[in-house]
């Protein structure tokens, strides 16, 4: 079996405390470990199609790279 350490992933809320913990801190913590991982597959996809990057390539890779995950708490709905 290969030996595998996944990353640690960062979510949005910090400092758990399970009281403050509700339907829209989760959706927030989804959205934005969604769009981490579209952003990991992404910069995998194309560094698997361009093994030896071109200039172009490469700054497209350090565009991506250099996106900050937001996500916006107005559009949250909370729980009902």
């Amino acid at each position: 079996m290969p030996n595998y350490n996944p990353q640690p992933v960062e979510f949005a809320v910090q400092d758990f405390h399970p009281h403050q913990y509700n339907m829209s801190v989760a959706k927030s913590d989804g959205i934005w470990m969604g769009r981490w991982l579209m952003k990991k597959e992404i910069l995998n996809l194309i560094s698997a199609a361009y093994p030896v990057p071109t200039k172009a390539i490469a700054r497209v890779l350090e565009v991506i790279e250099n996106i900050e995950i937001e996500v916006n708490q107005e559009n949250n709905i909370s729980s009902r």
